[in-house]
């Protein structure tokens, strides 16, 4: 990211000349890409932040230089055509029914009130898509998805602040996070954001930095699920339970939601000996072991 930062920032190339409509995300606008990095930034220090507390404030310093509106989001483009639609509606209109909404995700939404609900869930209750259901706002044919948004950068920062001893400024992120994902769903979240963007009730730091990591769990539906995976494997939140019986063939001790993907059988085929090694490093290789850098 510092490399790129630094090369978008040099003039450009006469020849070959600079990107144009072929960047299909900004059209060749640098200056937006550079955004891009310092937000990429900050999300891998935070990554990090059970390895070194001061990642928490080198993610705030990339703040003020990171995307500061949905506008300014590197929004991937769908094509109303089977062949560049979005993945999930392509999904959903050639595996009809194999993938439903969580139980405890719906329930969550329903709760709470959360005013986008009818935009994430069909109103069955269990569908994540519907060809039919023009409200669903992240699964038509043409809907885009950032590789990184606002919202997880105003999340970024409120939990940045919270680590940091600013809990004003982290319940003033919250908030300004949860609105700006309102605000790109074009739904009205002004009850919403009276409930559940402040840390009004919450004593510890624990119970504040739980509801930052809740609504944020929230906030990424659709975006990027990865990211999800990272904050709980790293804060332990959202509370949720493993499926009973979860074991896989030995694969997962336990049953505990997966803290790692396996090596590929190739590694285990090809490269034997740095396998061997890496196991021992690393404690072991099965899905409940975790990665260096979400360790205790």
């Amino acid at each position: 990211m510092d490399e790129a930062i630094v090369g978008l920032g040099k003039p450009p190339y006469v020849i070959p000349p600079p990107p144009g409509t072929d960047d299909v995300y900004f059209g060749g606008d640098v200056g937006q890409w550079a955004k891009v990095a310092h937000s990429l930034k900050a999300r891998y220090y935070i990554h990090l932040i059970k390895r070194d507390g001061g990642y928490a404030q080198k993610a705030l310093d990339q703040i003020p230089f990171a995307i500061a509106a949905n506008s300014d989001e590197p929004d991937c483009p769908f094509q109303s055509n089977q062949n560049n639609s979005n993945p999930y509606y392509l999904f959903g209109i050639g595996r009809p029914g194999t993938m439903v909404m969580a139980p405890s995700f719906v329930t969550m939404l329903t709760n709470r009130n959360d005013p986008r609900k009818g935009k994430i869930v069909h109103t069955n209750n269990t569908s994540y898509f519907n060809s039919g259901n023009s409200n669903l706002f992240w699964v038509q044919s043409t809907s885009a998805i950032p590789l990184i948004s606002f919202s997880e950068v105003k999340f970024i920062e409120a939990e940045a602040r919270l680590r940091t001893g600013d809990v004003a400024g982290a319940e003033t992120a919250l908030a300004e996070a949860i609105g700006a994902n309102m605000d790109k769903m074009n739904v009205d979240g002004t009850a919403y954001l009276s409930a559940r963007g402040n840390f009004t009730g919450l004593a510890t730091a624990q119970e504040q930095l739980e509801r930052i990591i809740e609504e944020k769990y929230v906030a990424m539906y659709a975006q990027a699920a990865s990211e999800v995976w990272v904050d709980y494997r790293r804060t332990g939140f959202p509370a949720i339970a493993p499926i009973p019986n979860g074991e896989a063939a030995g694969l997962n001790p336990g049953g505990q939601i997966p803290r790692r993907f396996i090596y590929p059988i190739s590694e285990r085929q090809t490269n034997e000996a740095n396998l061997t090694s890496a196991k021992s490093r690393q404690g072991g290789d099965l899905m409940n072991a975790d990665l260096w850098a979400f360790k205790n």
